[in-house]
């Protein structure tokens, strides 16, 4: 066995024990590298296969073929989300402020599941029936109501948004959502300049 001097990616030498048969194999790809001209040596960081290449864009290869290419992509991106770094990324969350806070902001009248809420519009609307529902927090109303709406509490309020969008231009014509119907709404901007 013999030592072999290679560069890495970044240009930096390092010796390697190569088998015979390995040497035979290096020496033939470095003349060809050679005969190239300004081709170079690398070692795939997928298979260890050596190939010449010429530097991409002043870097060194980093593996031999569109396949390793794709693995490497693929191992990179199931790294960066290993259960490991979940943790770490849920644990920023956790800070002492966080903890109080979250709860605190849940519990507000302001910035709860609650009528009183700053962001809740007001809501006019009717069932198939013919009954005529005014509220203020469509989705407060539709978890409260479920019993009354066909779907999940969040089709209906999504069905009920689709029709207010549809009556503002900005999506296809929709009047009724599986019979219900929106009359009127009144945004959150508007309810506090009558107030």
């Amino acid at each position: 066995m013999d030592r072999v001097t290679k560069r890495d990616k970044n240009g930096k030498a390092h010796c390697e024990i190569l088998e015979p048969e390995e040497i035979i194999e290096y020496l033939c790809m470095l003349e060809e590298a050679l005969i190239q001209g300004g081709a170079e040596l690398y070692k795939c960081q997928i298979c260890g296969k050596a190939f010449v290449a010429r530097p991409k864009n002043g870097m060194g290869r980093e593996v031999c073929s569109n396949k390793c290419q794709q693995l490497l992509c693929t191992k990179r991106a199931t790294e960066s989300f290993t259960a490991q770094r979940r943790k770490k990324i849920s644990a920023k969350g956790l800070t002492l402020n966080l903890q109080k806070g979250t709860p605190a902001a849940q519990k507000s009248p302001k910035s709860g599941s609650f009528e009183t809420n700053v962001n809740a519009d007001f809501w006019e609307i009717r069932s198939p029936e013919g009954i005529i529902y005014e509220f203020k927090n469509l989705h407060l109303w539709v978890k409260e109501h479920s019993n009354l709406l066909p779907g999940t509490p969040k089709q209906a309020e999504s069905g009920i948004k689709a029709i207010k969008r549809s009556m503002l231009g900005k999506r296809r014509p929709v009047s009724q959502w599986k019979g219900w119907e929106l009359i009127s709404w009144q945004e959150k901007t508007n309810i506090k300049k009558e107030e």
